[in-house]
Formats: structure tokens, C-alpha cells, sequence
């Protein structure tokens, strides 16, 4: 049985709320959205969802990702069904 303490390394910043971060990696940005990160990756490669680049990380402004947010379209409230077709014989 190891003594190790299974606490965060001291170097390790403190949690910061969404709403306090100026940016996301993709990976977080998934994690938030609730997608694989491929999905994100995509959005970035096909310029839906802008990003910057900071050495060799990739962030995404939390502005960029409020706005491809809003400018997604919307789904009605309600939903209706379509009818069955029916023939007249």
C-alpha cells in the first residue's frame, strides 16, 4: 500500500470558473460542450469556431466561443410529428 498523498501537486493553479476565463483549450471546450473533441477540432479546422494560437497551444477566445454559440440556429420548442401518409384507395 503506498503513503503517497493523493492530493494536486502545488503547482497546480486553482480552478477557475468559466466565466472568469478569457479562454478554452479545445479539449476544455468539448468537455464543456458536451461533444467529442474531434467535433471541436473540426469547427476549428473549417473556421465555424475561430481560435488563436499561443506557442503550440490552441485556445479559444470564451468571446468566440459565446458568439458561434449564439449565431447556432435554433430548434422550434415545440416539435410537431408528421402525419402518417395515407393512400386513398
Amino acid at each position: 500500500m503506498s503513503t503517497q498523498s493523493l492530493a494536486a501537486p502545488a503547482h497546480t493553479a486553482p480552478a477557475v470558473p468559466y466565466d472568469a476565463r478569457l479562454a478554452l483549450a479545445p479539449t476544455e471546450v468539448a468537455q464543456l460542450l458536451g461533444v467529442h473533441p474531434a467535433t471541436v477540432y473540426r469547427r476549428l479546422a473549417d473556421g465555424s469556431l475561430p481560435a488563436r494560437r499561443d506557442g503550440r497551444r490552441t485556445l479559444v477566445l470564451r468571446a468566440d466561443l459565446d458568439a458561434y454559440l449564439n449565431d447556432l440556429p435554433t430548434r422550434a420548442t415545440t416539435r410537431t410529428h408528421p402525419t402518417p401518409h395515407t393512400e386513398a384507395r
